[in-house]
């Protein structure tokens, strides 16, 4: 009998060898991935795939497991239980999603307390609760990253004071950043439609080593959703959304469809949106007058502009639009260590008003009756192999291909002009990366690499009468006769482990960049040259260390460089920045460089939270800046029948941005949770001492959680500093549709959010924003924001 009961239970423990287990969300019934598990002993684990699956192959049948994750409630579970419930473990969520445990920061999966960077990790599933109309409102609801708008159909992410070209947009490890991204404000991460986001990973400070040009304030990492691996077995996933909003009375759909079958996935999706006009709140805390009221509009009646008083000022005419994206995915695995992936994203909206502009006045009239964009069109098409298997050179190989094409159009009309002006840029950007890992033994990891990328622009210029339709050639942005750009670059970063408690990471990165642009044949300008052909070379490097002497405590300290190689927007653009003042080519631009320190100091509360806060110092050389200029010997050039001074881009001084940031993340209770966080900035010319344009004043927001398996609330409030006229940077001084008579005011609002779910296949959220229906217009924003705002969404998944 004896004999018997221990051959059965070695064959027990046989099968627990051989069996796999998968982790599920108690609620939504869906897999976990990045769970790490591990026995009491801590001699074994493992951390699950993107469907939650793991072996119990390396633990023993006696073992009891300690299954974490950070958006979940630990959970302890023998071995034995887990295969009497055949392979299933099911968690709770956390009232405060605390990230995730493994972050890509340097394009590859690593602990996260390997990494002595901040990094801000919004996962699924805090986007699914946000439920945001674009990503950029997805990046301004972390509380750590600021969003400026000048328009419905903007957002422009800063970070750490840096702004547009100066910060990095990535998507599936692709650079977006485009030769025409201009230091001014973009909207391109409007492009990123939030229903194929997986995660986005904020990474703040320099990251030129590992991503290059460009990421001179930090980098934002979206990667996108991947077709579900059904193992040997067919399957599909199928969901639906549906969202509405009161302020712009926002429609929106969305749909997903995720199959496959054997070694082959498929991942289609789409959405469209349609912003009307957005309407801001009607509460002032402080009297300004009548800024930010839409009192009037332009409206052409029988082929004549006439102003039109406003029925209701805080509804801010002309400034809906409609937007569209669409997905294809398809994925391909040969083994087990090799993997395939195409990938198919477009994106595109309508005409999108320039708010600010059609709010201008000159002598008590409007400037224009009409600024608008054209339809911003993205389309990618990427091609990735990733080989995991340890040969002579690398662990892990990952080579992407990837074309990109971008148009945009900028249209102008005069008020009681009947000539419209339309210019157009298309970008053609292709995309070579290689990305290489290599452990050398328990201690030493290296990470290796090449790029190349290049940029080819095209820009046109017509000028139409609205009323004949007769049409001629204007002036066009960037060179008519085309130009282009050129990267290749290397880089090496080492890991080295020195014991369980420190990690030091250091890198660099070199760089050879080329810029050519043609203005040969111009009949708009005569520029001394004819070309402008730039070469020059940027080196960089990074060194970071992490130190963890106590198991609650984490300290980080890092110095790194970034540089950003001046491209055709700096180069070659001429365009009207204001009336009377016109930027011109400069063919004497190099580079400018960001050299950064950092400590960093983390507290962890177990697996309930953590408090983090961040002192960083950023100092500028080389930057590239607007200022004085002339042309041929003259500082004022005739520019669309206007005499204006000449202005053009170049390496003036130094300049500095410095700072710290706080964040809390706690969890009360099983159900009640706590999270916060707080960003303060300054930054200043140093020679001539004047404020920054991008560096915005003190932001953050706190919230306090609730969660059942159920629902989920957030009670949570949102705020801004000021910066009082005198101390905004000089280039902001001079708009009065953007600032108010005391400059930009503090601000603060109240906000609801819950969701609950019928089933587990069924979501709704809903919530009201700026309860208190306060007016106020973010910094250096051209539209105020939304008043009270109701909402309400409806998710099923199949």
């Amino acid at each position: 009998m004896n004999r018997f009961l221990l051959f059965s239970f070695l064959l027990l423990g046989q099968h627990a060898f051989a069996q796999n287990a998968q982790v599920y969300n108690v609620t939504t019934l869906k897999g976990v991935d990045e769970v790490f598990i591990i026995n009491f002993q801590n001699s074994t684990s493992v951390i699950s795939d993107r469907e939650g699956r793991f072996s119990l192959a390396s633990f023993n049948i006696e073992d009891t497991l300690i299954i974490q994750h950070p958006s979940f409630q630990t959970k302890f579970v023998p071995v034995q239980t887990i295969l009497a419930q055949n392979g299933a473990v099911y968690l709770n969520e956390k009232a405060v999603d605390l990230g995730i445990f493994v972050v890509s920061a340097n394009k590859r999966a690593v602990k996260r307390e390997d990494v002595p960077n901040k990094v801000k990790v919004i996962g699924r599933k805090e986007i699914d609760f946000q439920n945001p109309q674009t990503s950029a409102d997805l990046l301004s609801q972390s509380g750590e990253v600021f969003v400026q708008k000048s328009q419905l159909g903007g957002g422009s992410p800063v970070i750490r004071g840096f702004a547009a070209n100066k910060v990095l947009i990535v998507v599936d490890g692709v650079r977006m950043n485009n030769a025409i991204f201009r230091g001014g404000n973009l909207q391109n991460v409007l492009n990123i439609d939030p229903i194929l986001i997986e995660k986005t990973e904020v990474i703040f400070g320099p990251g030129s080593v590992i991503y290059g040009s460009d990421a001179l304030g930090g980098v934002m990492n979206f990667q996108t959703r991947k077709p579900s691996n059904f193992s040997d077995s067919s399957g599909f996933n199928l969901g639906s959304a549906m969202r509405y909003s009161s302020a712009n009375n926002e429609r929106t759909i969305k749909a997903y469809l995720d199959m496959g079958k054997g070694k082959w996935g498929s991942f289609t999706s789409f959405s469209a949106s349609a912003f009307d006009d957005l309407k801001s709140g009607q509460s002032y805390v402080n009297s300004e007058g009548d800024f930010g009221k839409r009192l009037w509009y332009v409206e052409r009646i029988n082929n004549k502009d006439s102003i039109i008083q406003s029925s209701d000022p805080h509804v801010q005419r002309n400034s809906g639009y409609d937007q569209f994206n669409f997905s294809q995915k398809i994925s391909y695995k040969p083994s087990d260590s090799v993997s395939v992936l195409y990938s198919l994203i477009y994106s595109s909206t309508s005409d999108i008003p320039r708010y600010d502009r059609l709010t201008e006045t000159a002598n008590g009239l409007p400037k224009s009756a009409e600024w608008y964009y054209g339809p911003q069109s993205w389309l990618m098409n990427l091609l990735n192999v990733e080989i995991n298997q340890k040969r002579k050179f690398f662990d892990r190989l990952n080579l992407t291909v990837a074309h990109q094409f971008f148009e945009e159009s900028r249209n102008d009309r005069k008020f009681n002009s009947n000539t419209l002006r339309k210019r157009t840029e298309k970008v053609s950007l292709i995309t070579l990366n290689a990305d290489l890992d290599k452990e050398i033994n328990e201690k030493n990891t290296l990470f290796y690499g090449v790029e190349f990328n290049r940029n080819g622009v095209q820009s046109e210029g017509i000028r139409t009468n609205v009323i004949s339709g007769a049409s001629s050639p204007v002036a066009t942005r960037y060179p008519e006769a085309g130009s282009r750009t050129q990267q290749v670059a290397a880089y090496l970063s080492h890991q080295l482990k020195m014991s369980k408690k420190s990690t030091v990471l250091w890198g660099v990165r070199y760089t050879r960049n080329e810029l050519y642009a043609d203005f040969g044949g111009s009949n708009f300008y005569n520029f001394s040259f004819e070309e402008v052909d730039i070469n020059s070379d940027a080196f960089t490097a990074s060194l970071g260390y992490t130190f963890r002497p106590w198991r609650v405590w984490q300290f980080n300290i890092s110095l790194s460089s970034g540089f950003r190689s001046p491209n055709v927007d700096d180069v070659a653009k001429v365009f009207d920045s204001e009336p009377g003042r016109v930027v011109v080519p400069n063919e004497n631009i190099l580079p400018e460089y960001a050299y950064n320190g950092e400590i960093g100091l983390l507290r962890k509360f177990g697996d309930k939270g953590q408090a983090q806060v961040n002192f960083f110092y950023t100092s500028l050389q080389n930057t590239i800046s607007r200022s004085t200029s002339q042309v041929n010997g003259s500082d004022s050039i005739m520019y669309d029948g206007v005499l204006s001074q000449v202005l053009s881009e170049q390496n003036i001084g130094q300049a500095f941005v410095s700072g710290v940031s706080y964040s809390l993340m706690y969890n009360l209770n099983k159900n009640f949770g706590l999270r916060s966080s707080l960003t303060y900035m300054d930054g200043a010319d140093l020679d001539t001492k004047e404020s920054l344009r991008h560096v915005s004043p003190l932001f953050g927001n706190t919230a306090i959680a609730f969660v059942t398996e159920k629902i989920r609330s957030e009670f949570y409030l949102n705020y801004n500093g000021a910066i009082p006229l005198a101390e905004l940077a000089p280039s902001e001084k001079s708009k009065p549709q953007l600032y108010g008579p005391n400059g930009s005011l503090a601000w603060y609002t109240l906000n609801l959010k819950f969701s609950v779910r019928p089933s587990a296949t069924t979501n709704i959220t809903a919530g009201v924003e700026n309860i208190l229906d306060l007016h106020y217009r973010p910094y250096s924003s051209g539209i105020s924001a939304a008043g009270r705002n109701f909402f309400v969404g409806f998710r099923a998944d199949i």
